[in-house]
C-alpha cells in the first residue's frame, strides 16, 4: 500500500559530512535572510554584514551544478535524495526553504509550519502566492506519494482568512480522485482549528520519456562570477 514504505526520494533525517555541512549553512542564512529584513542596524553594520556575505560567497565560487544539469548527466539519479533537500520548499538545504517538514499516512500528506518575516506579504500575514506555492508543493507530495508521477495542471486557491506569520498553521492534501491520466486533489490549511484557505488542483500523469524530455532542456549553464 503507497504510504507504508518512504519513496527512494524520501529524504532521511540525519545525515552527515559535506550534506549536513550544507545543511548547516543553509540554516544560517535562513537566520540572515530574516534579519537582513527586520534588523534596524545603522548603515555601517549593515555593510559590514554585505561585505562578510561577499566573504563567504567567495569560499563557494568554482564548481557548481544546476539541479537540470544534475538530470541530464544522470547524477540526480545516483542519489535523488540529496537534490529533494535542495528544493524551494523542502529543501533543508535549500535557504529560501521555510522548509517545509512534510508527513504521509492514511493516504494524506501533512505538515505544520511557521512562517517568518521571509513570507511576507500584508503587514503581519503570509504573502498569497507563497500559501499557493505550498499547496502546490503538498499536493506534488501526495501525488508521488499514491504511486504517480505527474505535473500541476490547475492550482484553485480559496482564501477564507489571512494566513499569518510567526504562528504555526497545519496544510493537508489528498488525492481525491484518478480520472485516466488526471489526478484531482483536495487540500486545506487550519489555524488554531479553523480552516483558512483551501485547495483544489489537477494534476496530469507523465510517463518516464516524457519527464526526461521536460527536464533535461531545464540544463543550462550557470553563470560562475
Amino acid at each position: 500500500m503507497a504510504g507504508l514504505t518512504p519513496p527512494r526520494w524520501a529524504v532521511p533525517e540525519v545525515v552527515s559530512g559535506d550534506w549536513a555541512c550544507r545543511r548547516e549553512l543553509a540554516d544560517a542564512v535562513r537566520l540572515l535572510s530574516e534579519r537582513c529584513i527586520t534588523s534596524e542596524a545603522d548603515g555601517d553594520a549593515l555593510a559590514e554584514a554585505a561585505g562578510l556575505v561577499r566573504t563567504a560567497a567567495a569560499l563557494l565560487r568554482g564548481s557548481q551544478k544546476t539541479s537540470g544539469e544534475a538530470w541530464s548527466d544522470q547524477s540526480y539519479h545516483e542519489d535523488i535524495r540529496r537534490y529533494v533537500d535542495r528544493g524551494a520548499l523542502v529543501g533543508r538545504c535549500n535557504p529560501i526553504a521555510p522548509p517545509l517538514d512534510i508527513q504521509h499516512s492514511g493516504g494524506e500528506s501533512r505538515c505544520t509550519v511557521t512562517l517568518d518575516e521571509r513570507f511576507v506579504g500584508a503587514p503581519g500575514l503570509s504573502h498569497g502566492g507563497v500559501v499557493a506555492s505550498i499547496y502546490d508543493q503538498m499536493c506534488g507530495h501526495a501525488v508521488v506519494w499514491s504511486g504517480h508521477r505527474a505535473l500541476t495542471l490547475r492550482l484553485i486557491i480559496e482564501y477564507r482568512r489571512p494566513t499569518p506569520l510567526h504562528l504555526p498553521v497545519m496544510f493537508s492534501s489528498r488525492v481525491a480522485r484518478v480520472d485516466g491520466r488526471s489526478l484531482w486533489l483536495e487540500g486545506e490549511c487550519s489555524f488554531r482549528g479553523k480552516t483558512i484557505t483551501t485547495c483544489h488542483a489537477e494534476f496530469r500523469e507523465i510517463d518516464k520519456d516524457t519527464a526526461m524530455a521536460i527536464f533535461a532542456p531545464a540544463a543550462s549553464p550557470q553563470s560562475k562570477p
